[in-house]
């Protein structure tokens, strides 16, 4: 037996024929075997039946915006637009022809005519929703985002309660910057509908942006407990407690996030960065291999997987992991870059050297392979002339990077050029105060510069925050500045 639905279909066309047959010029008839054919898949059949049922009654705007829909479908655009404008001066209907017709446009690319169309849909009716959300996406669209949310306000100065609009003008307000103005819009929504998810979702965001996190932590909890936890509020939740270190609740906010979406490598991700922070580093293998078996050619998990094979001295696996991922994608200086990494870190000098020179032919302003080759060459105290050229270019390209800053003074203490180095250190040192290596530079351009109170000043700092290199004792033994052992 026939389903309900095609059963009433079915009568339905049954009546509508028998209606013609008895008076074939019965408006409705018309339109109801225009929406069969449609929907059957016969477009042609049903425009001869829309174009019949407009010349019976030519003042019915459904016939019409069907008629043009169903031409659109054809590819006869320009008949649908023709279509549209017979209605446009219909004092009932014009509005909703005009921001028909500026879909047909949008259609076609004519992105101006489009725009005047709504335009002119709102001055026939200024609180039609529909055309003042087309309006201002093809304002964002075209990169005017002022216009966008002065569009959104004046409709909202007439039309107080519509929270859609309110809430495109939140987004656009938080997009751009100006969170204040969007908090006091989500608070216009939220006062008249406690319950709206996605006001509090941009809330949450806000907060979060604003580093707030524990009212960003309220806001998100409250939606999973009301809205039970979706992947992306689980997701939010996640980071927010990895933000603010509380990591065993943020491994199984993930671990729940990973089993609403077990194909997306995100959780993961997130998993394996905290597993890495909390010196747990089977685990964060386990996490990326879980990222590469859904990803294979996942770069970035990729190459944190290498550094933490690399940090456990597997260098060996490390490199298998990085040419596995070289295979698709042979030239990707990403995972070149990491490969030089791990040669380095592996004692394999001449190798990084040649790697990091095979980054910089596929990708000539990779200003990290500029800073690591320059300041590898620094540090042995080789090539001294050639890598101040490339770190200075590092710098040209990044030129408020303070650890490319580090490299250039180090380069320039190596000169011997140690009032330049000071300089450099200094400027360096203000953006990377906690930084060991940064100290200890500092502590041995000091020593040149025959102030070893600074020296040690500098070197006992280093030494506090990298508490295993032996040179930094050995150093402020040298001046007196050390404890011994």
């Amino acid at each position: 037996p026939a389903a309900p639905g095609r059963r009433r279909q079915d009568r339905s066309e049954e009546g509508g024929g028998k209606a013609l047959e008895i008076n074939p010029d019965l408006h409705q008839a018309h339109l109801i075997l225009a929406r069969i054919r449609a929907e059957e898949g016969y477009p042609s059949i049903a425009a001869e039946h829309l174009e019949r049922a407009i010349e019976l009654e030519p003042g019915k705007a459904d016939a019409y915006i069907m008629l043009a829909d169903i031409y659109g479908k054809l590819g006869r655009t320009e008949d649908a637009i023709s279509t549209l404008e017979k209605l446009t001066g219909n004092e009932q209907h014009g509005a909703v022809a005009y921001y028909y017709l500026a879909r047909v446009y949008i259609m076609l690319d004519r992105v101006d005519e489009s725009l005047a169309a709504l335009e002119k849909a709102l001055e026939l009716n200024p609180s039609f929703i529909s055309a003042v959300s087309d309006l201002g996406k093809i304002y964002e669209e075209q990169g005017k985002p002022d216009e966008a949310i002065t569009l959104y306000q004046k409709y909202l100065e007439t039309n107080r309660d519509e929270s859609t609009v309110r809430e495109l003008l939140a987004h656009l307000l938080m997009t751009g910057g100006r969170l204040e103005e969007a908090k006091e819009e989500l608070g216009v929504i939220l006062a008249d509908e406690p319950d709206n998810s996605n006001a509090a979702l941009m809330l949450g965001l806000i907060e979060a942006q604003e580093r707030n996190y524990d009212r960003a932590l309220e806001i998100f909890t409250g939606i999973r407990d009301s809205e039970g936890g979706t992947y992306e509020i689980l997701m939010q939740i996640g980071a927010i407690q990895r933000e603010v270190e509380r990591y065993e609740e943020a491994i199984q906010t993930f671990q729940e996030a990973s089993g609403k979406q077990p194909n997306r490598v995100e959780p993961h991700l997130h998993l394996a960065v905290i597993y890495d922070t909390l010196d747990r580093p089977e685990d964060a293998l386990n996490s990326l291999m879980t990222v590469l078996s859904l990803e294979p050619d996942h770069i970035s998990g990729r190459s944190f997987m290498s550094q933490v094979l690399t940090d456990l001295g597997r260098y060996d696996e490390a490199l298998d992991t990085l040419n596995q991922g070289l295979e698709a994608s042979p030239d990707n200086p990403g995972l070149l870059y990491q490969i030089g990494i791990t040669y380095d870190k592996s004692g394999r000098f001449e190798e990084t050297e040649k790697t990091m020179r095979r980054v910089l032919e596929v990708d000539p302003e990779h200003y990290d392979a500029m800073n690591y080759l320059g300041y590898s060459w620094a540090d042995r105290g080789v090539n001294l002339d050639e890598a101040r050229t490339l770190i200075e270019r590092a710098l040209e390209l990044q030129p408020e990077a303070a650890y490319i800053v580090d490299s250039l003074g180090w380069v320039y203490f190596r000169q011997g050029r140690y009032a330049e180095s000071l300089e450099l250190l200094l400027q360096a040192h203000q953006t990377m105060q906690d930084d060991p290596t940064v100290l200890e530079h500092l502590g041995d351009v000091y020593e040149k510069l025959g102030d070893p109170e600074n020296a040690a000043l500098y070197w006992g700092q280093a030494l506090e925050r990298n508490p295993d290199r032996e040179e930094i004792r050995e150093k402020l033994d040298r001046v007196g500045g050390g404890s011994g052992r």
